[in-house]
């Protein structure tokens, strides 16, 4: 039943006036009479004895009965109107996104700074998490929208994020960030700080400091291949790859070493960031986000984001 019909019906039983409840609804009186019909005919009960020239609109027995039922009811959907409008009010003013904890960045740095030098009374909350975690986060309504790594497939139309494919009519991509390389994070008192490229060789004594997702026996994006490939052999150390800072603190103290394929951002006090040559291959960072939703706060992320975007590819 449309909750108009019903809105009419109370407005009617609070005035006792079929004219009065018009004026306050801002309908005709044909309308109003229209409306209550409507309901009385859903119902298949007679809710108000009409009104007389010298009397005022009363309840039938029916409606005595109905009457509380059907004012909760309108009452409990303007309570809910209420809610929403609340909800979206505060959608309009908050972000929550969600990015891939990687050493580096995949542009969101960036793209934050940006969007707060534009939109500074936008409060966004950052979360941390794996790429299968942030997917669900997004599909739940947690988050709003998330960066992460993955690939575009040309053939099925589709974002390949951890081996899994996004459904395109649900969620939308934005690349924020592209690169052919892959960066040591080592300290700048390294001997090896000086120069321009380095090879798995050369750092043979170094402590890697891994993700702590590679203690898994998966390996879904290249770089965890690379690093499964070529240097299981090699000292590591699992490390909480939320707590950037503390992983480059580590690095510019001569405490291991860092690589990334993500983009190395601005130079970190007391390292360096150098390219590794062994490695081969396209990292593409993205901006994931639900396309049903469509806050102004969220619209002017996106927009930021492809106005933010990075490459870094060669050529």
């Amino acid at each position: 039943m449309d909750i108009c019909l019903l809105e009419t019906v109370v407005a009617v039983y609070r005035f006792r006036s079929f004219t009065e409840a018009a004026n306050d609804r801002m309908l005709s009186p044909s309308t109003v009479s229209k409306h209550v019909s409507a309901v009385e005919k859903e119902l298949g009960v007679q809710l108000f004895n009409r009104a007389t020239k010298t009397s005022y609109v009363t309840l039938t027995e029916a409606g005595a009965l109905l009457m509380d039922d059907i004012d909760s009811y309108v009452s409990e959907y303007a309570g809910i109107l209420k809610k929403a409008q609340l909800i979206k009010s505060k959608a309009e003013k908050h972000l929550t996104l969600g990015y891939l904890a990687v050493a580096g960045s995949l542009g969101e740095d960036r793209i934050i700074s940006a969007y707060y030098r534009t939109h500074p009374k936008i409060k966004i909350s950052l979360i941390p998490s794996t790429s299968s975690t942030l997917i669900k986060m997004l599909a739940s309504g947690r988050v709003d929208g998330f960066f992460t790594i993955g690939t575009y497939s040309e053939r099925s139309n589709k974002l390949i994020i951890d081996d899994e494919s996004l459904d395109p009519e649900k969620y939308g991509g934005i690349i924020t960030f592209k690169s052919d390389k892959m960066y040591c994070c080592i300290s700048d008192r390294h001997p090896l700080a000086a120069r321009t490229e380095l090879s798995v060789k050369d750092l043979q004594d170094e402590t890697f400091l891994l993700n702590n997702n590679l203690e898994k026996d998966i390996y879904t994006t290249r770089s965890e291949k690379f690093i499964r490939e070529n240097l299981m052999g090699y000292h590591h150390q699992f490390m909480d790859y939320s707590l950037k800072s503390v992983l480059y603190e580590l690095v510019a103290s001569g405490n291991g070493v860092i690589l990334s394929t993500t983009y190395k951002g601005e130079e970190y006090p007391g390292c360096r960031f150098i390219p590794l040559k062994e490695w081969q291959g396209i990292t593409q960072g993205w901006f994931v986000y639900r396309k049903d939703i469509q806050s102004r706060a969220l619209k002017a992320f996106r927009k930021c984001a492809v106005e933010n975007s990075i490459d870094t590819t060669e050529g």
